[in-house]
């Protein structure tokens, strides 16, 4: 006598089949789709002006890029500084 492939399983025993099998899927899925995780929120006006305000009054943080260029029309040292946090740049001469 054949017995049929999917024998009809009833209350308890249907709901642990039906849990392994989607406790199996569900991993699959999560493993092949794992990946970069992306911010969605919107971020706060705190974070996104973040360090620019003091620079926006003036208040730079001058950072030496190149030291001792030397300006040869002038013939002077050149120093070229740049802001650690806008990226603006200035020269002064010596």
């Amino acid at each position: 006598m054949v017995e049929p492939e999917n024998p009809i399983v009833s209350g308890r025993d249907f709901m642990l089949q039906n849990s392994l099998l989607n406790n199996n899927a569900e991993q699959q899925c999560v493993s092949a789709v794992m990946g970069e995780v992306i911010k969605f929120r919107k971020p706060s006006l705190k974070e996104k002006h973040k360090g620019k305000t003091l620079c926006g009054n003036g208040f730079h943080k001058w950072v030496v890029e190149q030291n001792k260029q030397f300006d040869v029309k002038r013939g002077q040292l050149v120093t070229l500084y740049k802001c650690a946090r806008c990226g603006a740049t200035k020269t002064k001469t010596h």
